[in-house]
């Protein structure tokens, strides 16, 4: 099963241990598509319905709170996109290796974001930069670090990309 929707699964379950017992059940599963359902849980249905919204409320380049953050960014962080706040990004240099250290919605695929740098703030590069998560999710995040070895550079600057419709 693949993408969106509703899955039944029949389970048999047999121990092969003394007595051969053997159980079965019947299971059923709805995948729910991460977007769509982010929306669902931060607007109304009466504001997804209405197509003028979509601009400057529920679309995923609005930025209904004005923090500077688009939908796409609200929800790759998992952060609110009515209240205005800013994510938690990290950089920590630990000799010639640059990390960068935020936590993302564990429902976003990690490659919907990347981590650039630039030693100017004019060109900007994804090469060479290694994103993976590193421990399991809680509270519906999970932490990532983006790692980048640069030897010879004492500053480098960072920003992170999100691609549309996540």
């Amino acid at each position: 099963a693949e993408g969106p929707g509703t899955y039944t699964f029949d389970v048999v379950v047999t121990d092969d241990g003394i007595g051969n017992l053997t159980d079965s059940e019947t299971i059923t599963v709805t995948v729910i598509d991460s977007w769509p359902a982010w929306l669902q849980s931060h607007f109304t249905s009466a504001e997804l319905s209405d197509p003028t919204k979509e601009a400057t409320l529920w679309g995923e380049t609005a930025d209904p709170d004005n923090d500077g953050w688009k939908n796409t960014f609200e929800f790759y962080l998992h952060s609110n996109p009515r209240a205005s706040d800013e994510p938690d990004l990290q950089v920590t240099q630990l000799n010639d290796d640059f990390i960068v250290s935020f936590s993302k919605n564990e429902k976003a695929s990690l490659d919907h974001a990347q981590i650039e740098y630039s030693i100017d703030f004019g060109n900007w590069s994804k090469v060479g930069v290694t994103t993976q998560v590193v421990g399991p999710a809680a509270g519906g995040v999970e932490p990532v670090e983006a790692t980048l070895t640069f030897p010879g550079f004492v500053r480098l600057f960072f920003r992170l990309i999100a691609e549309p419709s996540p």
